[in-house]
């Protein structure tokens, strides 16, 4: 094509794409301690950061992930972490490790609308140094407050998550207005994006749903500190003095990664992550049905009625989170996955859901999958309408089975049961109910020494949580209306206990739903 008809189609508006080209990223500059000795193992670096900030090496840990995954060569879509938490939940102390590093690119404020920028007051042969998309390929956005983002009006939010969608899928992303006619770029633009924010509101979830869901998110740990806590916080290093500390170790550390496994040169071998692998399926997709969205109403008596669910297909969703694991497995010194990098999987599978559906799926792993409208009264504070309409919830996305047990004349009890094809997963992310503590994101040793073997062993038989065989036969009785009598000896059964589920028999102390007592 000759220059001067390049010049008259641009004139018009006419060219499909910019093209790919180098475009200068600003320089950012922020003071950090040089490290006394290289950092080349991660366990020098969480030395350097728990001795700082013991209560954020698991968010650490989880941004270096994202980073590392940037020298994957075949890196599908962009990967993104959200950190949420409460304001000053140390957030945006995480973020401030990376700050200095060259492939991070630090913006405090920005709209989607800049990634190809339409902005009548800048000229067109301009533009391009505008654009903020060119210049994040093969970089990581650091968004240190996204709260005004996730809370603009719902017309704005719609315009906002339609351009981060098609933003994140890493092809590029192109526009067209009236002012500059065609502008955008094709092509290879992955990047990274980590941002903070505080726990987003229903309509959010509800909208990027709708859209498609690209952003992960990882709740920031619980951190209980004491009034001494406190003290012990604010007697030692200034906490400017301990940021610049860690910075400079962790762009320490994440320089010799990439001296290692440069950008986009790394390529991974999936067929030895076989097992890890169909363990992240299964998570993707108890997610992808936990991010559905759905209305549902009350109807004529006590049914509800419901809309048909969107739930998303997870193969998204497994993208991602394969990538973290990656990348966990990469600053670990490893290029396969073993059982530990499903630490961060679980975190942020369990992160990135609305929040009252990860509040009933923790009181689900606490009553090893099965409750009853009673539970949820009590341990989620709320009527037994709202307790049976969040049960109708999970049965239409498919994650939990509703019953219901008639005791005499009265209205009948109901109770959900997680579906088998869940339950594994509930067992491996519990452990024991000693554990719940540390749920999600200090969950320990549930996977220690969990092998290939062992998942194979495991996928043979879905009903991983400790229930007897027993209790699934008798599950499909009902006790007699009146006098419920026992199926083993014959005698009648005993009241309900308090948690309001089980039924013991007077004589023989067999239990209606878990065998014996």
């Amino acid at each position: 094509m000759k220059e001067r008809t390049r010049k008259q189609l641009k004139s018009m508006g006419a060219l499909k794409t910019e093209p790919l080209k180098k475009i200068e990223s600003p320089k950012f500059e922020f003071s950090y301690y040089i490290p006394k000795k290289d950092i080349k193992e991660i366990q020098s670096l969480e030395k350097y950061v728990k001795d700082n900030f013991s209560s954020v090496w698991f968010e650490t840990k989880a941004c270096l992930s994202l980073y590392a995954s940037l020298s994957l060569k075949n890196l599908n879509g962009c990967p993104s972490l959200n950190l949420v938490g409460a304001p000053s939940g140390e957030k945006t102390t995480v973020l401030s490790f990376f700050y200095n590093h060259p492939l991070s690119y630090v913006s405090d404020d920005f709209t989607p609308k800049s990634f190809v920028s339409h902005s009548a007051n800048v000229k067109a042969d301009d533009l391009g140094q505008v654009d903020l998309l060119p210049k994040l390929r093969n970089k990581v956005l650091l968004s240190p407050e996204l709260a005004p983002l996730f809370e603009a009006p719902k017309d704005k939010l719609l315009d906002n998550f339609s351009i981060l969608t098609r933003v994140l899928d890493g092809e590029g992303l192109n526009r067209d207005s009236g002012v500059h006619g065609h502008r955008g770029y094709s092509g290879d633009y992955k990047f990274g994006w980590i941002g903070a924010t505080t726990p987003l509101r229903a309509n959010v979830w509800n909208i990027m749903g709708k859209i498609g869901n690209r952003l992960f998110f990882l709740n920031m740990s619980e951190k209980n500190r004491e009034n001494a806590d406190y003290v012990e916080m604010f007697r030692s290093n200034a906490y400017e003095e301990k940021i610049k500390i860690c910075r400079g170790a962790v762009r320490n550390f994440l320089d010799n990664h990439f001296k290692k496994y440069p950008v986009r040169s790394l390529e991974w071998n999936a067929e030895q992550d076989i097992f890890i692998l169909q363990e992240i399926v299964k998570y993707a997709q108890l997610l992808a049905k936990l991010r559905g969205t759905l209305m549902i109403w009350k109807g004529e008596g006590e049914d509800y009625q419901h809309n048909f669910p969107i739930i998303e297909e997870p193969p998204r969703a497994i993208n991602s989170l394969y990538n973290l694991a990656k990348g966990n497995a990469l600053i670990n010194g490893r290029t396969f996955l073993k059982s530990e990098d499903l630490e961060i999987v679980r975190a942020v599978t369990f992160s990135s859901m609305p929040h009252d559906r990860f509040e009933f799926l923790k009181l689900l792993l606490k009553h090893e999958g099965k409750l009853t409208t009673e539970n949820i009264q009590s341990e989620l504070s709320c009527s037994s309408e709202t307790a049976r309409r969040t049960m109708k919830i999970f049965e239409i996305l498919g994650v939990v089975s509703l019953k219901n047990l008639e005791i005499g004349s009265g209205r009948p009890m109901y109770y959900v049961e997680i579906k088998p094809e869940f339950s594994e997963l509930l067992h491996h992310t519990q452990g024991t109910n000693d554990e719940e503590k540390t749920f999600p994101q200090e969950n320990k040793g549930v996977y220690d020494g969990f092998s290939a073997n062992d998942f194979v062993k495991l996928s043979k038989n879905n009903e991983k949580l400790r229930h007897t065989q027993d209790r699934n036969d008798v599950e499909k009785i009902k006790p007699q209306e009146i006098n419920p009598v026992c199926v083993k000896c014959g005698d009648e059964f005993a009241p309900f206990t308090q948690d309001g589920i089980n039924w013991y028999c007077k004589k023989c102390g067999y239990d209606f739903f878990g065998g014996s007592k």
